[in-house]
């Protein structure tokens, strides 16, 4: 009988967990996983040397959940973008294990699975926003930590100004959720030369209103992390300066090729009234 107790192994423990979640959760698009696969390797290679369970349950089933909900899209766009969300996650899993935040072992499974976890309820899948505790506490397993940071940090839509204010302020109390939303955003910033203008100064104003603050206090209130919000402040000031020169120097040739195109306008225009002159005049 005590040889029937004896314990399971990590290895047993991840496979009991996802053997509990079903086969078919797991199912993924492998004709784009290159494009993923070495990230999401070094990733899952770190937890299953650090031992985290929550990692390495994350990783599959937001692989599979994110690529089961990329086959309901038509669009090549959409299907990208699925695919783009789901490398975002990794990078930022990645950079929290770059970064070696001095957390302990919990804590890391924790932060981990919960950066990865944290692009399904803004993506339309099947874990929502409405049943994210039922889904991954219930249903997945999961330490009922990786939904409450995951729910902490995810922004709900038309939001005004002084709600943002309150959700940020709620991060900042969470360590981890304040650690997870700074490197998430750390990542972002690396897009800020790929997309629209209008788009990256709205990704500037919220860097400096709100998440370069919330590196202060992180300094403040977590000291034992100071150096690694350190790293990623600085990170976020450098692209968001060069971001701010490039696009100054876009908009200035911007007005002043709309001012050169209103200028061959009028010159076209005037030119049509002259040879209609000089038709008139045969």
């Amino acid at each position: 009988m005590e040889n029937m107790m004896c314990e399971m192994s990590f290895q047993e423990k991840v496979q009991a967990a996802l053997d509990r979640m079903g086969a078919g959760v797991f199912d993924y698009d492998r004709s784009v996983e290159e494009q993923y696969k070495a990230k999401y390797q070094a990733v899952k290679n770190h937890a299953e040397e650090r031992e985290l369970l929550h990692v390495l349950l994350a990783l599959p089933l937001v692989r599979g959940i994110m690529s089961q909900t990329m086959d309901t899209v038509k669009s090549p766009a959409d299907k990208n973008r699925y695919l783009a969300y789901f490398q975002h996650c990794l990078s930022v899993a990645q950079m929290l294990i770059d970064l070696n935040f001095n957390l302990t072992k919990q804590e890391e499974d924790i932060a981990l699975a919960a950066a990865i976890c944290h692009i399904l309820p803004e993506n339309e899948t099947s874990v929502n926003f409405d049943n994210l505790e039922d889904k991954l506490t219930g249903e997945y397993g999961f330490d009922e930590n990786v939904a409450k940071i995951v729910r902490l940090i995810t922004r709900a839509n038309g939001m005004s100004e002084v709600e943002t204010r309150v959700f940020y302020q709620n991060i900042q109390q969470n360590k981890l959720a304040l650690v997870l939303r700074l490197a998430d955003r750390g990542n972002l910033v690396e897009r800020l030369y790929g997309i629209s203008s209008w788009t990256a100064h709205e990704y500037i104003y919220e860097t400096r209103t709100y998440f370069f603050p919330m590196c202060i206090y992180a300094k403040e209130h977590y000291p034992e992390i100071s150096g690694q919000i350190g790293v990623l402040m600085e990170k976020m000031r450098c692209h968001i300066e060069v971001s701010e020169i490039l696009l100054s120097r876009y908009e200035t040739r911007e007005q002043q090729l709309s001012q050169e195109i209103l200028f061959l306008k009028e010159e076209n225009s005037r030119i049509r009234g002259i040879i209609k002159k000089l038709q008139a005049q045969e």
